[in-house]
């Protein structure tokens, strides 16, 4: 197996076996470098007092799918800095998209942007996440 199919299944392993990935439904659908689209459902556990996805759900996700592209190059990292813009509340039942863009790929540091949209590509959420490039391999890890 080369090094790309490596690392996307040491990526995908994390996901899988990390508890608070699992509990918020991630799952990844491309993995590119710079570039990751996972998928999440609407779930009623993870609802706000007001009937919505709570904006720190919403945040978790951005952050966890923004850090994994940052990884994607296969070293680790670590978020520094993160902002997000809540556009539209997610109330409605289906499968959400969050998409990591690469801003920078820094050798120190890194920045990536985030989009989370619905099956019919409505924009809910966009956010802009910093990382620390660790010199850890992920690779090795």
């Amino acid at each position: 197996m080369d090094t790309r199919g490596i690392l996307e299944q040491k990526l995908a392993y994390i996901l899988q076996t990390n508890p608070f990935m699992q509990h918020l439904g991630i799952q990844f659908i491309k993995l590119e470098p710079g570039n990751l689209v996972g998928t999440f459902q609407y779930d009623k556990k993870l609802l706000n007092p007001y009937g919505s996805m709570h904006g720190g759900v919403l945040y978790s996700i951005a952050d966890i799918i923004t850090g994994f592209a940052a990884c994607s190059f296969g070293t680790m990292a670590s978020t520094i800095d993160g902002s997000m813009n809540y556009l539209s509340p997610v109330q409605e039942e289906g499968t959400y998209t969050c998409e990591a863009i690469m801003v920078r790929q820094g050798k120190q540091v890194s920045v990536y942007k985030a989009e989370i949209r619905d099956e019919k590509k409505k924009l809910y959420a966009t956010g802009t996440f910093t990382f620390y490039m660790l010199k850890e391999d992920l690779l090795h890890h």
